[in-house]
């Protein structure tokens, strides 16, 4: 009875854990601000806190140590054994491998994208130029721009958009530059993430059994073409 309470409990955990949130939080306005978690927990990457000078790390015996530090490091360096270098077909071999897999993933791309959750708080693009023709030209394209990235994002993922007036696209005849602002929040569950991995490793497996076939098929003609020939 206790090991099926464990049991339960296990499953419990790991069911929790597969429905957690990955989540990705971009923010720009004047300084590009992101945080990353899972769950409710965030952590911030950029910018990065910046660390607090302290006399005592200037000492003498850091001074050594850090010196001791280095110097291993390059030891290291030197007893790296040599990486073996690839043939020209086996880069061919390679190279063709990560397209196939690439054109099948885009193939795909639809499924894999409708599993993230899109939150968009504000989007502002202040367009300027060097004359009131650039200006407009470049307003047009980037209007253009905007509107089909929020199509394709809404047909392609969960988007939600918080409230349409914070999506602007605005002209500045006195600035020479292009502004903007974006605050944007992604999130997907990790039940997601395993699923979408599952899916690229059959993607990868079945380019391999196709080219087994592919090898066999080739040897067996052969071998009838001699038989043919004898």
């Amino acid at each position: 009875m206790i090991f099926l309470y464990i049991l339960g409990v296990f499953v419990l955990l790991i069911f929790l854990l597969l429905m957690t949130n990955v989540k990705i939080h971009i923010k720009s306005d004047g300084e590009f601000a992101l945080r990353a978690g899972v769950g409710p927990f965030m952590i911030k990457i950029k910018p990065k806190k910046q660390k607090k000078i302290k006399l005592r790390d200037f000492s003498h015996k850091k001074y050594l140590k850090k010196m001791e530090a280095l110097k291993l490091k390059k030891q290291k360096k030197k007893k790296k054994p040599e990486k073996k270098v690839k043939t020209k077909e086996e880069k061919k071999d390679s190279v063709t491998a990560i397209i196939d897999l690439v054109i099948n993933i885009l193939g795909n791309l639809e499924k894999y994208t409708s599993r993230i959750n899109a939150k968009l708080d504000s989007l502002r693009l202040t367009v300027g130029g060097k004359d009131p023709a650039e200006v407009a030209v470049r307003f047009g394209v980037l209007s253009s721009a905007v509107g089909l990235l929020l199509e394709l994002l809404d047909s392609k993922t969960q988007l939600k958009v918080k409230d349409p007036e914070n999506i602007s696209v605005s002209c500045d005849y006195l600035s020479p530059d292009i502004k903007f602002s974006v605050d944007v929040a992604v999130k997907i569950r990790i039940l997601d993430v395993v699923k979408t991995g599952i899916d690229i490793l059959v993607l990868w497996l079945k380019r391999g059994t196709n080219k087994i076939n592919l090898l066999n098929k080739e040897r067996q003609e052969s071998q009838n073409g001699r038989e043919q020939t004898e």
